[in-house]
């Protein structure tokens, strides 16, 4: 009887201690990863092929770099030019984003640009020299179909026009 009840305690006790262990929270090096962002630390945008979108690196930001509207162009930025586009959808996963600017494309003849900006991935459209031509692009994007679009400004390579 002794030696059942040893046996009983102990079949308890291994049980308890395996059972409460895995409820415990993971340790620091042992959490949990969402599989969706696995390889995103490693993961460079600029690096893919194709020719349904394009990736546009984002250039680095300047302190104090005066910006001079009327002459289209980012002073200190050497080849340079001011050009504003109108944004129309922005995401995390780059799938996302080749869909969306797909769709844009069907109904929108403009370019569409997929610029990544961490973490961003955003769709936009244009290549308006004025904030009144981008304007009107985007009552032509709104009436498309596209709800809640907005102007940005961004400076490209004069080669990229």
């Amino acid at each position: 009887m002794r030696n059942v009840n040893y046996l009983v305690t102990s079949v308890v006790t291994i049980f308890l201690i395996l059972f409460l262990g895995g409820c415990l929270p993971p340790s620091e090096g042992e959490k949990a990863r969402d599989p969706r962002t696995v390889g995103e630390k490693d993961f460079d945008p600029l690096s893919l092929e194709g020719s349904s979108y394009l990736v546009v690196k984002p250039e680095p930001k300047q302190k104090g770099a005066e910006k001079k509207r009327e002459e289209g162009i980012f002073k200190g930025e050497e080849g340079r030019v001011a050009r504003y586009r109108v944004q129309v959808f922005a995401t995390t996963y780059l799938d996302q984003a080749e869909e969306f600017a797909q769709r844009v494309r069907e109904r929108v003849e403009e370019k569409v640009y997929i610029q990544y900006e961490s973490p961003l991935y955003k769709v936009r459209v244009g290549d308006c020299p004025t904030e009144e031509e981008a304007k009107l692009l985007l009552q032509k994007i709104s009436q498309a179909g596209f709800p809640h679009p907005w102007v940005v400004r961004v400076s490209i390579s004069r080669g990229e026009e």
